[in-house]
């Protein structure tokens, strides 16, 4: 059996899924298979993956759309490696991902699942943002630690990841309750039962491109905190009942609004004001005190009602007073 599964589930890329076959064939450590799930593609996806011929190579095509989370499922329960990374169809991994990722695996038998940084391209590959370190070197943190961060947000990119086999089985794949938050709510609970390593290198490009599933949520960011606040709720269950965890999720739910907000002023800027409204009074719905933590946002809008070039011109003139008040001198840092 290969020590290493890579899962490459795909819909429709078929523009972008040669480049990721070929990071696979690329990369320094060579004991792997490749396990390819086609979600029932509409385009040329089969005849790129057909196009490319290695023994290491397994391909499937569905015979209809079972939607992305239970299709990544399928990658992973076909999976016979001992370790498991999966890389979307869009995204590349750079030529050590697997090397690095399966030392410290290798190393460490109570890490559960390793992550690197990433770096970010758009959709002719050319780069938007080198990798952030998290940390200065290769780190081994204990599950709990790593929570306490990840409750604030998923900062962990799915190709820079690799999962221990055993670990997908002990917190049960891919919940299908998600979409969105699919893989954020699988490190999370893998880190309340295992230690996580993290590699300080970037091992992997992230593609933002318009068809992409990140793209379509953020121009839809009810979808999102719909996601983000069930998922919190679900975690904090699962947590010891402590002042300190009790602290952290009324601080994460606040940074699930605080997104949103963010998002919803997007919409704004382009001129949406009717879509804006409506995202703004969904959070209104989902937490009653909103419009007393979040009052910028509620004044925008009323503002909005009449028109998104008024609102759009309080929002510049307030980011212009921000601005003026951070400038050397002004004692903000």
């Amino acid at each position: 059996m290969p020590k290493v599964s890579v899962c490459i589930p795909s819909y429709n890329h078929a523009r972008y899924i040669g480049a990721s076959i070929e990071s696979v064939l690329a990369q320094s450590f060579e004991d792997w298979e490749l396990v390819i799930v086609d979600n029932f593609s509409t385009d040329d996806t089969q005849a790129v993956v057909k196009s490319f011929r290695d023994p290491r190579i397994r391909s499937y095509a569905s015979d209809r759309n079972v939607g992305l989370v239970r299709n990544w499922n399928r990658c992973v329960s076909l999976a016979r490696g001992e370790y498991v990374g999966i890389l979307p169809a869009d995204d590349i991994y750079l030529p050590r991902m697997l090397e690095r990722s399966v030392a410290m695996l290798d190393a460490h038998p109570k890490v559960g699942f390793t992550y690197a940084a990433c770096n970010y391209i758009d959709e002719s590959g050319s780069v938007i943002l080198q990798g952030t370190k998290r940390l200065d070197r290769d780190t081994v943190m204990r599950g709990s630690e790593v929570l306490k961060s990840l409750v604030m947000g998923n900062y962990i990119d799915a190709p820079s990841a690799m999962m221990r086999r055993d670990c997908y089985a002990s917190v049960g794949y891919y919940a299908e309750s998600y979409v969105y938050n699919a893989d954020w709510s699988l490190y999370m609970r893998a880190a309340l039962l295992h230690d996580v390593g993290f590699i300080s290198d970037p091992q992997a490009w992230f593609r933002l491109h318009s068809g992409s599933l990140s793209s379509k949520f953020e121009k839809n960011p009810r979808l999102v905190l719909a996601e983000d606040l069930p998922l919190l709720e679900e975690i904090h269950a699962r947590v010891p009942t402590t002042h300190e965890w009790n602290r952290l999720f009324r601080e994460a739910r606040r940074h699930a609004f605080d997104r949103h907000v963010g998002r919803s002023r997007e919409l704004l800027l382009v001129g949406d004001a009717a879509r804006f409204r409506a995202e703004i009074s969904y959070a209104l719905s989902r937490d009653q005190a909103f419009p007393l933590r979040y009052m910028e946002a509620t004044i925008l809008w009323l503002a909005s009602l009449s028109g998104a070039d008024i609102a759009k011109r309080l929002g510049s003139l307030e980011r212009s007073f921000l601005r003026s008040l951070r400038r050397p001198g002004n004692g903000w840092n």
